[in-house]
């Protein structure tokens, strides 16, 4: 595994590997330059998504080296991945099986698709990152962790 640090270059990765990944320096802070670092040693494809969690990915070719840049959180990692990476290396359909949540899911933007991480207890689907299963208000990815074991 490579870790690009600072305004390091992707080039060198990108001669030795088959594909690259970064994680996190992806969005739009300060210190987020990797969709830079990508455009300077090659060809950015595309920068952000309208997915949630999951909306801070790039991808762009170095060197005729795929370079996947995915957010810094792990479920915004784990969706980029899921819903933009794995369709590159592969065809085969995610498996699938139709639950109804026991509850209203509030989301917080229009214009963007969700990916709602869900429990299933009973075949019934509860809802993961619901403020009103530790707080109150709407569903937000990045309490999903807090969240992971609660009933």
């Amino acid at each position: 595994m490579i870790i690009i640090k600072q305004r390091r270059s992707c080039s060198k990765p990108a001669e030795k590997y088959d594909v690259v990944f970064t994680t996190g320096g992806v969005s739009v802070g300060e210190r987020d330059f990797v969709a830079d670092i990508i455009s300077e040693a090659g060809e950015l494809l595309f920068h952000r998504v309208a997915v949630r969690p999951g909306k801070p990915i790039a991808v762009g070719i170095v060197n005729d080296t795929p370079v996947f840049a995915l957010p810094g959180k792990p479920t915004g990692a784990f969706t980029a991945l899921e819903m933009v990476v794995r369709s590159y290396f592969t065809y085969m359909p995610r498996a699938t099986h139709a639950l109804k949540i026991n509850e209203d899911v509030m989301l917080p933007e229009k214009d963007f698709e969700y990916i709602l991480f869900v429990k299933i207890v009973n075949n019934t689907a509860s809802a993961m990152g619901r403020k009103t299963k530790l707080f109150d208000g709407d569903y937000e990815t990045a309490i999903i962790s807090a969240s992971r074991d609660l009933p």
